[in-house]
């Protein structure tokens, strides 16, 4: 019989307010499962959970971009194949769902053959299909992430920092968000930028929730630029700040409002704002250090 593997490649939230384009940390809760087997002659994609009738079945799907990508790098022959995406990230909202799919694909179709390739070739060939190193980075390693290309840090979280991601019925484009941006930055805001990306760094890997609480919201780079389309985020970031937040800030390029939050105040947090926002769903989350793996 024909063996099957599923690899479990988990949801990210990136920018982490003031690393725009470099921080990501990957979130336990919410995942992609993609399951590889070879076929004699056709190729077979199928999707399911969320945006299973949006996602492409075809060539233009991601997952399948990325095998045919790998196929091309290592020079394998691929007749056809069975993938299945059962998809466990809301789509469209900010938390790297097409990483995920890109991520799972290439670490299950490398563990088909045996690890031809290295995380960093995986890592590579990802990009072609997706420009967001970020996400991707953060979905491979696990962890908090740091990403500069050919330079890969990653970092345990704290299971004491927490979140509770807020994610509004309206779906935010990442091109139009990217077109608010300016071309180019004042010197202070710049060094701002460097400051606040410094330190949060440092809070994260010390620790330190005091600094995080205190740089987290400070972003100059992106967040000011793409309030206007995130229409509930002030109303969101202000309430989480009355029920002891850490810090709000945008998930990706949005719509998901990602609040952080210390472990022991995260289910008043969640409670709260699934009250306040009925509209909205809520979900509590925490941190994962895994990157992409194998469950069966």
């Amino acid at each position: 019989m024909n063996k099957k593997i599923t690899i479990r490649a988990h949801a990210t939230t990136a920018n982490l307010g003031v690393l725009f384009d470099c921080g990501a940390m990957a979130i336990n809760e919410l995942f992609t499962d993609v399951t590889f087997s070879l076929l004699d002659s056709k190729t077979i994609i199928t999707v399911n959970g969320y945006g299973e009738n949006i996602i492409p079945t075809n060539e233009k799907n991601v997952a399948y971009q990325a095998i045919n990508e790998y196929a091309i790098k290592t020079n394998i022959s691929l007749p056809g194949f069975s993938l299945h995406i059962n998809n466990h990230i809301p789509f469209k909202g900010g938390l790297g769902s097409s990483a995920a799919s890109i991520i799972g694909a290439l670490k299950v179709i490398n563990e088909y053959y045996n690890h031809l390739l290295s995380n960093e070739q995986l890592f590579s060939i990802a990009l072609k299909i997706e420009k967001h190193g970020d996400n991707l980075l953060g979905c491979l390693l696990g962890g908090f992430t740091l990403y500069k290309p050919n330079l890969f840090i990653s970092h345990p979280i704290s299971s004491k920092l927490q979140a509770v991601i807020t994610i509004p019925n309206y779906h935010v484009s990442t091109n139009n968000s990217r077109k608010t941006l300016p071309l180019t930055y004042t010197k202070k805001d710049t060094v701002t930028a460097l400051q606040n990306s410094a330190l949060l760094t440092y809070a994260i890997i010390n620790n330190d929730f005091s600094v995080f609480k205190d740089i987290l919201e400070n972003d100059v780079i992106h967040v000011p630029y793409r309030e206007s389309s995130q229409k509930i985020f002030k109303e969101v970031k202000l309430f989480a700040k009355k029920h002891q937040s850490l810090g709000t800030t945008i998930s990706g390029s949005g719509a998901a409002i990602i609040s952080f939050v210390l472990k022991t105040k995260q289910y008043e947090l969640f409670n709260e704002l699934s009250k306040t926002f009925p509209d909205c769903k809520i979900i509590p989350i925490s941190f994962t250090n895994n990157g992409a793996t194998q469950i069966k």
